[in-house]
């Protein structure tokens, strides 16, 4: 759990690596699967919007769009 605190840390602080994109993706995607196990649809389809743009700053890390996780 720190290891992924930390991670959470440097990409809000604009500074991810590619290890921390790939660790708040799995993240998400464990959230997005849990919430679709107890009918959350909203959570569910905004864990699946981060994950969309976790996938796009994987392969562009300037594709950034800060209003998405505001």
């Amino acid at each position: 759990a720190h290891r992924h605190m930390q991670e959470l840390k440097n990409f809000v602080q604009g500074a991810p690596s590619f290890w921390d994109l790939d660790s708040v993706f799995r993240v998400l995607h464990t959230l997005k699967g849990g919430a679709s196990s107890f009918s959350a649809k909203a959570v569910a389809d905004h864990t699946h919007r981060l994950e969309d743009q976790i996938t796009k700053l994987r392969d562009d890390p300037h594709d950034f769009q800060r209003d998405v996780w505001d």
